[in-house]
């Protein structure tokens, strides 16, 4: 399957500023597709733009007044929130943003198809014996982020079960260029870039499904696709490395040699020691399959601005 511009019409993407959103709109664009992005401050872009805060305002009237067929909702806060301003602030940015989409979208004469952006944050930790998770696999969120993740994705999910043109993409940990610094394995490129001789480490045993965000992308646009079934897909690739086989392979690939302080406080892995997932419905229904090597994406990461 390939999406094109011609089934997709007019594409608002929401958080199209963002690590991921920006990816979208590199996408759509390489497409020729006809883009409108949304984000809660201005930029600089090529594309018709809207400044619009989610949360606190309708964006019925974007919809109409763009002719919006397609929507990929992308925007929203990433990481674990520290404070109780930030907890609010991210439930907002994830369950009250969402739920304006949605209700504004589905209330047009002609609904427009929404893809919404879950996380692997929603899931059950995998038990011994368990090798990836499925989209049947439990929802128990190990932290506020993922709690917030879920209520959104619930939101989306409903409006799967009443027959609403939804699409629920659920990536696994994205990385890739223009990856925010806090998360891994920016935060060690961008130690190394200050100093190429000492390198400050968290917990380095936690395995994950390390996806390329313009795989992420990709696979966003193809559920956007009006042929694509409605519902809930894993994007990931299926295998889980630790976070020390990342560190490894990105001091591979960079050259450096760095001495390596580690420090188990400083990366929190939510209390999940494993996360991988099973991208085998994507697959059947799309063909989407992970383009991008782990090694072509730290080489990316390495020379971004």
């Amino acid at each position: 399957m390939e999406a094109t511009s011609s089934r997709l019409g007019r594409v608002l993407v929401t958080g199209a500023t963002g690590f991921l959103g920006s990816a979208v709109v590199r996408t759509l664009r390489s497409m020729d597709a006809d883009v409108v992005g949304l984000s809660r401050r201005p930029a600089p872009t090529e594309n018709p733009h809207v400044c619009l805060d989610l949360t606190q305002n309708d964006v019925a009237e974007v919809i109409q007044r763009h002719s919006i067929t397609t929507i990929i909702h992308c925007a929203g806060a990433i990481g674990e929130p520290r404070d109780a301003g930030s907890w609010a602030d991210c439930l907002a940015q994830h369950l009250t943003a969402t739920d304006r989409l949605l209700t504004a979208s589905l209330a047009q004469r002609e609904p427009p198809r929404v893809v919404v952006t879950s996380s692997a944050a929603i899931y059950a930790p995998l038990e011994d014996g368990q090798h990836s998770a499925d989209e049947a696999h439990p929802w128990r969120p190990s932290g506020r982020y993922g709690v917030a993740k879920a209520a959104a994705t619930m939101l989306a999910q409903l409006e799967v079960q009443r027959g609403s043109p939804v699409a629920i993409g659920i990536p696994f940990n994205v990385i890739g260029p223009g990856q925010p610094p806090a998360l891994v394995p920016q935060t060690f490129i961008s130690q190394l870039q200050r100093d190429p001789d000492r390198l400050v480490v968290g917990d380095l045993t936690p395995i994950r499904d390390w996806v390329d965000v313009r795989d992420v992308a990709r696979a966003l646009v193809l559920l956007a696709d009006p042929d694509c079934p409605t519902g809930r897909f894993n994007i990931c690739t299926g295998r889980g490395q630790s976070v020390g086989m990342i560190l490894e392979r990105l001091l591979a690939v960079s050259g450096h040699a760095p001495k390596v302080s580690e420090r188990s406080h400083l990366a929190p892995s939510a209390g999940v020691s494993r996360s991988v997932g099973n991208p085998s419905l994507l697959y059947a229904s799309t063909g989407w399959e992970p383009a991008y090597s782990l090694d072509t994406s730290l080489k990316a990461m390495l020379r971004f601005p």
